[in-house]
């Protein structure tokens, strides 16, 4: 359902390990399955460090500046769902009121650090609209009421 995903420079770089994904049997078909699905997917990059020349070309973009008017062009823009990738891109949008939908992904493991997956001073009413786990993995997915 994803068409769009907005994402800061860090997870840009993080991710960008799918678009190089060797397509060979030595991966497993959930994993060549994910690459397929990631290199389809519309890309907007929010960094004020990045430039043109540090963004995959083709359906990636590049934008200095994520304003809510900006991330609002988006959302109209695309043929199907926007996915915000990262409590940093994320914070303002969720501060207005416009993100619909949270996915968390629990991971049971203390690397140290980190950031928080809400932004400070927001008050959200959410009902749990799915849960799955993986192992040790729990899926968590909420809807605004």
């Amino acid at each position: 359902q994803v068409s769009t995903e907005v994402l800061g420079r860090k997870t840009y770089a993080l991710m960008d390990y799918w678009e190089t994904f060797p397509d060979d049997d030595g991966q497993s078909p959930a994993e060549r399955e994910f690459a397929r699905r990631w290199r389809r997917i519309d890309k907007v990059v929010a960094s004020s460090t990045l430039t043109d020349d540090d963004v995959v070309v083709g359906r990636d973009r590049l934008v200095a500046n994520l304003t809510l008017d900006e991330l609002r062009r988006v959302v109209d823009a695309a043929d199907g769902a926007v996915e915000i990738f990262g409590p940093t891109v994320a914070a303002e949008a969720i501060r207005a009121g416009l993100v619909e939908e949270y996915h968390f992904f629990v991971v049971p493991k203390a690397v140290g650090g980190g950031l928080r997956a809400l932004p400070d001073g927001v008050r959200l009413d959410l009902e749990l609209a799915g849960q799955r786990t993986f192992g040790d993995v729990a899926y968590l997915h909420y809807r605004r009421r």
